[in-house]
């Protein structure tokens, strides 16, 4: 029974992925509104249940199927081909022949298409089966629009309106406006963002209609709306993170849809050949496809949580662009070896004067210098005298070697080699349409050969003078090919140290470098340094006062890798991730006073600085902060702006093997945030957390937990001032 279960609720989700939604109830409702016209409603879940059967039949993926993957297309076609006609047994084979065959399409189609830049399938299996076998088929009893509408036709709606519904009503190949009603709700219901982006994506295409003269009322009327629809759903909340920037290319790709209807229809028509939801497939396609060639990363962006509410991904976006920058945007460790003398400084930065301008416009140049600022000791005038030349240059992350340049000479100081201005270089693949070069390096010293995979910091070779190149640096640069010398794109490094002119070092969890910064790599902190008690599966226990109760936290990790802490006695999660350079804590889900929350408020980052004393800031999951009117007044204009603001601002000292955190925290409108919580944190590399004392500031309300089992030893508080930044 339990397998049937699940069995049935996959095919109700068939039908709630029509519209991006996977919950079993709301495809219950559509399937529900479908039966409206008995005859198309089983035609639609018998060929659902074919495909079904089918894929479990095939062996397909189970995920896929279970979600409703393996089944919308299907569903899409036994509606359309049953509309207007009596479901009888040859009818009914046919369906189901359908059915089957929308199975193995959608598969082959989706893995060409996630081969080809990850592009979704959408409906192109429903819209090539309706066109291939809809001419085997009578022509349907009723044509055009249903004059006997189930929604009250006293209803003060205008044409506009009933063309609205009907529009939404032919997603499911009905004519009846209440269906189209029905499927707004089910949107509405699950989700506020895609309901607003496919009122975008209906009105941009009923507007691109009458500027073209399409009749109110008429069919190609209801094509535009179905079209639109789909293509905001898809552009505005589902296939990309919602807001201003995604509904500005909902609309832009509705009213695109809508013209290659409009053109598509006055051909295709005239060889009895629909035009379906094809506009809404190739132009979402082509738009997808084109976000993801973009060379700079700018909203909108793509979903981070595929089959996550648009709610969902908004929040997580928004968390991760200002915790850690924005999402899109290719992250590199400093490609730079330790040198004997000097250090490392960026001669020439993104938009440099000299070279890195136009399609190069992303790239770094870096050399050595000493104290003082000069590049080389003696006169200059041999290319040995240069601190920087012969240091190691690094992989900046892992991958495989896809290109070797070697063999050109290293120039004399003051000159360069035009006829090969890259040099020798090496070009790393780091997956799809992602590249790294390093360039310039030293004649005979790269250490790798193509194909090779190398590591996060592996040498590949020494900094030369090759090529464009009058004295010894290293170029880099990501780009989307392996061709030495294609346009550059958008990069950042992470985990960096840049020294000021007083000599203080300021950490850097993420940033763009710029010309005149002497920088380097933080040191890799072994990860029991900065959270040795938390492996998974170990249990923590602390006592929290007031109130003398115990708080069970155990360590937990999916098998994808997700980390959290799970309370054990009242079941809510705190997520965090923790790598060589610090700790951050992301999402805690659970009520708004679990002790875990405090936990977020009082250390929501610890970052592995190079010094005893250093600071940083942070800015905090909003939600975890603030008031339930205020989450919701949020929810509600958050596509459009988000009022609030949250910032943590943090100090430490490490005396020996402790570390004392002391922060405060707080949220308000933008630019106005008022700090409410301080707190106090003990870590230490041996037991990872000791004490947390949290005070909330309204309420004057002071929670510690103290770690069960763990010497409590008094430590100093943190002085002013020191050297740990998280952001750029």
């Amino acid at each position: 029974m339990t397998a049937l279960r699940a069995e049935l609720a996959a095919i109700a989700r068939a039908y709630a992925a029509v519209l991006f939604r996977g919950d079993a109830r709301l495809g219950a409702i559509l399937i529900a509104f479908t039966l409206l016209v008995p005859s198309a409603g089983l035609a639609g879940l018998l060929a659902c249940v074919v495909a079904h059967a089918t894929s479990l039949a095939l062996g397909f993926r189970t995920d896929l199927r279970r979600c409703g993957a393996h089944g919308y297309n299907a569903a899409l076609l036994g509606l359309y081909l049953a509309a207007g006609r009596q479901l009888d047994v040859p009818l009914a084979l046919w369906i189901a022949l359908g059915g089957a065959a929308s199975v193995v399409l959608t598969v082959v189609l989706a893995e060409a298409l996630h081969r080809a830049g990850g592009l979704p399938v959408l409906v192109l299996p429903f819209v090539v089966l309706a066109i291939a076998m809809q001419p085997a088929l009578p022509v349907p009893v009723a044509t055009g629009l249903a004059a006997d509408s189930l929604l009250p036709l006293a209803m003060p709606w205008t044409g506009s309106f009933h063309d609205a519904m009907r529009g939404l009503a032919a997603i499911f190949c009905s004519r009846e406006e209440i269906v189209g009603l029905g499927a707004f709700a089910v949107v509405l219901i699950g989700s506020r963002l895609a309901a607003t982006a496919l009122v975008v994506g209906v009105v941009a295409a009923m507007t691109t209609g009458a500027l073209a003269g399409v009749p109110i009322g008429s069919q190609l009327a209801t094509t535009l709306v179905y079209n639109g629809a789909f293509t905001g759903l898809a552009l505005g909340a589902e296939l990309v993170v919602p807001g201003r920037a995604a509904l500005f290319v909902a609309a832009l790709g509705s009213a695109f849809a809508a013209i290659v209807a409009i053109g598509a229809g006055a051909i295709t028509l005239r060889f009895g050949v629909p035009v379906l939801s094809a506009p809404f497939a190739l132009v979402t396609l082509a738009i997808v496809r084109a976000l993801q060639l973009r060379v700079v990363a700018r909203p909108p962006f793509p979903v981070a949580l595929p089959g996550a509410t648009p709610e969902a991904n908004l929040e997580f976006v928004a968390n991760l662009a200002r915790r850690f920058g924005a999402p899109g945007v290719p992250e590199f460790a400093l490609p730079l070896g330790r040198v004997a003398r000097g250090e490392w400084i960026v001669s020439q930065g993104v938009d440099g004067e000299h070279t890195h301008r136009g399609a190069w416009e992303h790239a770094w140049d870096f050399e050595v210098v000493d104290e003082r600022g000069f590049p080389f000791g003696g006169h200059g005038d041999r290319i040995d005298h240069y601190f920087g030349f012969d240091a190691p240059v690094l992989a900046a992350a892992a991958g495989t070697v896809a290109a070797v340049h070697d063999g050109a000479p290293d120039g004399v100081p003051g000159t360069l080699d035009a006829t090969r201005p890259w040099g020798n270089a090496v070009v790393l693949r780091h997956g799809h349409d992602l590249f790294s070069v390093v360039a310039h390096l030293r004649c005979g010293s790269v250490r790798v050969r193509p194909g090779q995979p190398v590591m996060l910091g592996e040498l590949l070779g020494t900094c030369g003078a090759s090529g464009r190149s009058p004295r010894p640096h290293v170029h880099f640069q990501a780009q989307r090919s392996d061709a030495l010398g294609a346009p550059a794109m958008e990069a950042r490094f992470v985990h960096y140290s840049v020294r000021g002119s007083d000599g203080s070092s300021h950490g850097r969890a993420f940033g763009v470098p710029v010309e005149g910064e002497r920088i380097r790599a933080l040191p890799r902190a072994p990860l029991a340094g900065l959270f040795a008690a938390v492996a998974p599966g170990t249990l923590l226990e602390f006592e929290v006062e007031p109130g003398a109760t115990r708080l069970s936290v155990r360590s937990e990790i999916s098998p994808l890798g997700e980390r959290w802490l799970a309370d054990l006695d009242r079941g809510d999660r705190l997520y965090f991730f923790a790598n060589a350079h610090e700790l951050v804590f992301t999402t805690h889900a659970g009520p708004a006073d679990a002790p875990l929350r405090a936990l977020l408020l009082a250390l929501p980052r610890l970052p592995h600085g190079d010094a005893e004393e250093f600071h940083w800031n942070d800015s905090p999951p909003i939600g975890a902060m603030l008031p339930r009117w205020a989450r919701i007044l949020r929810a509600v204009v958050r596509v459009v702006f988000d009022p609030f603001d949250a910032r943590a601002e943090l100090r430490a000292q490490r005396t020996g093997d402790v570390i004392v955190v002391e922060s405060t925290a707080g949220w308000g409108l933008r630019g106005r945030v008022r700090m409410r919580w301080h707190s106090r944190v003990e870590v230490d590399d041996s037991h990872g957390m000791r004490r947390i004392e949290l005070t909330d500031a309204l309420t004057h309300r002071t929670v510690t937990f103290t770690r069960r089992g763990v010497a409590h030893a008094t430590a100093p508080s943190p002085t002013a001032s020191a050297p740990f930044e998280a952001r750029a």
